[in-house]
């Protein structure tokens, strides 16, 4: 799904040139991908559907945000309306935001400790004393490894995997002295 979002796509650059992008078959396998992702969606949220009903029976139910979402979309709040569309564009927003963010951060930590050797040194031997021969590592044990956090934080201190402010658009057009018709991006 990333590969085909992050597609260069002639459309995106030149509008009147979209259509070459309908012969390369770009739009034809991105509305798979997100038919194939919207149904999922569905699927997931039914399923948390069908639990919330079972779990009234059981107190011991932990809500995750799906279910908070559904709450919210069951009981609304001073007028806001949460429709299914709405909910399923949340969702879709954590599973592409976490996914893509943390794949781009783990890349340049990878870089950046192929880039600096010492550095890779001192991680790994913090991580090998921390963890030991352990098969899995907790939060405590990831609380104990400072050296790695800070490699981390300076990771996306450098490189960060998203910009620091989304650029916005005006949706109608606007005359700034005497250049009428432009539709600028603010960031």
């Amino acid at each position: 799904m990333m590969e085909q979002l992050s597609a260069f796509s002639l459309g995106d650059y030149f509008p009147y040139l979209g259509w070459i992008d309908l012969l390369t078959g770009l739009i034809l396998r991105l509305k798979a991908t997100f038919g194939a992702l919207d149904s999922l969606l569905d699927q997931v949220v039914e399923e948390h559907k069908a639990v919330e009903i079972e779990s009234h029976q059981h107190q011991s139910f932990k809500k995750d945000f799906v279910d908070i979402l559904l709450q919210f979309q069951k009981y609304g709040m001073d007028g806001l309306e949460l429709t299914q569309e709405n909910l399923k564009a949340i969702l879709m927003d954590l599973v592409v935001g976490g996914t893509d963010t943390t794949s781009t951060l783990s890349e340049w930590v990878m870089a950046e400790l192929v880039r600096n050797p010492s550095v890779m040194k001192k991680a790994r031997e913090e991580v090998r004393r921390v963890a030991g021969k352990k098969l899995k590592i907790n939060m405590n044990d990831i609380n104990q490894m400072e050296y790695l956090k800070c490699v981390i934080k300076e990771t996306l201190r450098l490189h960060p995997p998203a910009p620091l402010l989304i650029p916005r658009q005006s949706s109608a057009s606007v005359k700034i002295r005497a250049c009428p018709g432009l539709t600028f991006g603010i960031v």
